[in-house]
């Protein structure tokens, strides 16, 4: 069920991006918007501010001038409090997916996206390839993850403030079941949206006293971290590629109709 407060605040976000960058040389159009933090993992509450990420494509004119901004807007919602609006571009996008970031994965595989129109075939095609995308790269997936929650982990055995301490280690045991989907042959999708990783990670944030992980738990996400790394997949790469040079051709043939 899609929650309407936070489509709208997504939509709100990306209206103050179009915004910045009209107002700061006009040198990039945003692409697509979407949620990222509490919503995407599945652990937000009523309460939870609204943090979003937006990928911006360069026009011809900030392809010239070699504008390739990573910024992020602060932006207030109505309880006054500040949430977060992070500019990339599209083909540090693509980077980080490769990499298997914990960042962009779920973000993409929510129903909180807002595609700029004009450019929303670019849009549709993107998270339809999302799947796909993931399983070209899940052995840095899940090596990305695992770090992730080897760091949750350790900061929860250090530090002693209690919310955070329930925060962090439900994010350690949530990266560790979704790994467990991926290893089991699910796709990368299922083991973010798995119920169980899910209730358990709600548990462990929210009820009692949070517990690290096993020993034994931390001895496989180590295996899986030192796993030598892997060459990026050609065929990732080549769509990537791809996907910018036509975005970039249609953007150029759109101002040069405009």
């Amino acid at each position: 069920m899609i929650n309407l407060r936070i489509a709208e605040r997504v939509k709100t976000h990306a209206e103050e991006v179009d915004k910045y960058l009209m107002e700061n040389g006009n040198k990039a159009i945003r692409l697509i918007s979407f949620v990222t933090g509490s919503q995407a993992y599945g652990l937000d509450n009523p309460q939870s501010d609204v943090d979003t990420i937006h990928i911006v494509v360069p026009n011809t004119k900030g392809a010239a001038l070699g504008y390739c901004p990573s910024i992020e807007l602060h932006i207030k919602n109505e309880n006054d409090i500040e949430e977060h609006a992070i500019i990339w571009t599209l083909n540090h996008m693509f980077e980080i997916l490769d990499k298997g970031s914990d960042s962009l994965l779920p973000s993409l595989m929510t129903p909180y996206i807002y595609n700029n129109l004009t450019y929303s075939d670019y849009g549709i095609e993107l998270i339809s390839r999302v799947d796909w995308i993931a399983e070209r790269v899940k052995e840095n997936t899940m090596k990305a993850l695992a770090g992730c929650a080897l760091s949750r982990n350790h900061r929860r055995v250090l530090w002693s403030e209690e919310k955070r301490t329930a925060k962090e280690c439900a994010m350690a045991h949530y990266w560790y079941g979704v790994i467990k989907n991926i290893q089991s042959g699910k796709y990368v999708r299922e083991a973010y949206q798995d119920p169980d990783n899910i209730a358990h990670a709600r548990e462990i944030r929210y009820g009692g006293d949070p517990t690290p992980l096993t020993a034994e738990q931390v001895q496989e996400l180590e295996a899986i971290v030192n796993v030598k790394a892997r060459k990026v997949d050609k065929e990732y790469a080549d769509y990537a590629e791809d996907f910018q040079v036509r975005l970039l051709r249609n953007i150029v043939v759109n101002e040069a109709i405009g």
